[in-house]
């Protein structure tokens, strides 16, 4: 009886370590990480809820027409704790984002996770954010990813 016990309970501990590694899934999967892509636009809608922070933004193309760009970033309890919240990042601001491209911004799946569509007829471009800069000069670091200085902002010190 006691080895029994004792079996269930490895069993139960190792499930309970082993699930939530399950769950989390690495960016180069979903994104190009030997490729850096910036990106200059408006806010469009922000979505900081998990598992992951999402802000959509219109961005002028070559041809004059509009491109959505999605930025795909850090769950909203990792912004918050480096003091970003759901105001920081406001609609019709003027943004530039720094981040690595999608391998395929088609599905809006990334990592597992369903983006909402930008509209029909329109391509979505989808980017794992390293930074955001606003108009003012602030500058918003996801903590991971490119840097709009050329760096990586998973290799900086705050």
């Amino acid at each position: 009886m006691a080895l029994r016990t004792s079996v269930v309970a490895c069993a139960f501990s190792v499930l309970t370590v082993a699930i939530p590694l399950l769950a989390h899934h690495s960016s180069a999967g979903s994104f190009d990480l030997n490729t850096t892509v910036t990106v200059e636009g408006v806010i469009t809608k922000v979505m900081l809820a998990n598992p992951h922070s999402v802000i959509y933004l219109d961005v002028k193309n070559p041809n004059g027409g509009s491109e959505t760009w999605i930025l795909y970033g850090n769950p909203p309890n990792m912004l918050s704790r480096l003091g970003y919240t759901q105001s920081t990042f406001k609609e019709g601001l003027h943004v530039t984002a720094v981040g690595n491209p999608a391998r395929d911004s088609s599905s809006l799946t990334i990592g597992g996770h369903v983006l909402d569509s930008p509209g029909k007829g329109k391509t979505p471009h989808v980017i794992e954010v390293g930074e955001v800069r606003f108009a003012d000069g602030q500058v918003v670091s996801f903590g991971r990813g490119p840097t709009l200085n050329g760096g990586n902002a998973g290799q900086r010190v705050k």
